[in-house]
């Protein structure tokens, strides 16, 4: 099973969606993206988390297997081979 098929990225896709989409959101898109993220990372095992390491803060563009575009936002996560758990 890719990584891209699992049930968190499709929530991801969709949050970004109803986030972007809510004129009455408060909270900037970027924030959302992070905390989903870093919920999901606390939701692996223990090997999982240790190869996820740079995800801390509140930046993910500087996060291992994250890409963003000029304004911030996550335009890719890759983390082919990774063997998350």
């Amino acid at each position: 099973m890719g990584i891209m098929a699992s049930p968190f990225f499709i929530l991801l896709l969709l949050q970004s969606f109803f986030v972007s989409t809510s004129t009455s959101s408060i909270i900037p898109l970027a924030l959302n993206q992070t905390k989903t993220l870093l919920k999901w990372k606390a939701s692996l095992d223990n090997q999982s988390q240790t190869f996820l390491s740079s995800w801390v803060g509140d930046n993910p563009c500087n996060w291992f297997g994250i890409a963003c575009d000029k304004d911030e936002s996550i335009t890719n996560i890759s983390l082919p081979n990774s063997g998350l758990k």
